[in-house]
């Protein structure tokens, strides 16, 4: 078991290091930093100035060392397109990434084993079927329109849960049903597949001979050997909401400007503040790392040092 574990964790160390090198090399080939940083009009002599300051006339191999070496001490360097530094940046953002994600994961699992272990315990029943369609319409509808009809019917309409406002629980709800239906398919075929499986393995059968029935044989013995799986493939859908919490927290925005002319209030965001995953969206679009702020004030703001 230690061996196992070992291996585990040196596999997750190469992945992470092969992740970082490929994600810093595609950063270097994709065009001159110094020259979008310095701007169409800036000068030979200001952009080679601009190499020397942070580093960029180095070697490649040599700048991604310093780079994993700021990283492993806690620097990820400074953001030019925000101008703080990245640590500070994530654990601003991070609470609510994680409070978000985990309230969807949380209910996306607590819908999932249920209604899984009832189609399991019963395939090709009238329940299995109506699993089935709620897992299929959850992976086939888009999370815009999931979001679109929350706002509309438990914002607008029956006015339950708020369109507006914080990041306290009760405004986390309705962003965290959009998402756990969205993340419950494969939940709920994880469990089916595997209380299926279960159910017709030879120790069911010699429990039910022993004179065991019900609810001791679906939750003693069947579920207890299918929640090995639901646990990997919760994992892996908390650490995509995580990712894609912003995504789809513009798709939220977006609904509710168009259900803005229907009389209701006018709904800001569902969430109430962006998550982590906006730095990444935005830094994105803003072209983070690759040209300068929008409104630098002057040259000398970008003469702080960035780990790049």
């Amino acid at each position: 078991m230690k061996n196992f574990l070992i291996r585990r964790v040196l596999m997750a160390l190469m992945v992470l290091l092969t992740i970082s090198f490929i994600s810093f090399v595609m950063l270097k080939v994709s065009g001159d930093l110094a020259i979008s940083l310095a701007g169409e009009n800036a000068g030979a002599d200001y952009v080679d100035f601009l190499r020397k300051t942070y580093g960029w006339d180095r070697p490649l191999y040599i700048q991604y060392g310093d780079w994993l070496w700021n990283a492993l001490h806690g620097n990820l360097g400074a953001s030019f397109y925000y101008g703080k530094q990245v640590m500070a940046l994530v654990a601003e953002r991070m609470p609510v990434t994680l409070k978000l994600g985990a309230l969807a994961t949380g209910l996306a699992i607590a819908a999932a084993i249920p209604m899984g272990m009832a189609a399991g315990i019963r395939p090709g029943s009238l329940v299995d079927r109506i699993v089935l369609f709620i897992a299929l319409l959850g992976g086939a509808t888009p999370i815009f329109w999931t979001s679109f009809l929350l706002i509309l019917v438990l914002g607008l309409n029956l006015r339950w849960l708020p369109i507006t406002g914080g990041t306290d629980m009760q405004h986390l709800i309705m962003p965290a049903l959009a998402l756990s239906f969205y993340s419950m398919p494969a939940i709920i075929r994880i469990v089916r597949s595997g209380m299926v499986d279960v159910m017709a393995s030879d120790y069911i059968r010699t429990a039910r001979a022993k004179g065991l029935r019900g609810p001791a044989i679906y939750f003693r013995h069947a579920l207890r050997n299918t929640l090995v799986p639901v646990v990997a493939v919760a994992s892996v859908q908390f650490g995509f909401l995580l990712g894609g919490i912003r995504r789809r927290g513009e798709h939220l925005r977006h609904q509710r400007d168009r259900i803005s002319h229907l009389g209701g209030d006018q709904p800001e965001r569902l969430s109430g503040r962006t998550g982590f995953g906006s730095h990444g969206v935005r830094s994105l679009r803003g072209a983070d790392a690759f040209r300068r702020p929008r409104q630098p004030r002057d040259r000398s703001a970008h003469s702080t040092g960035v780990n790049q």
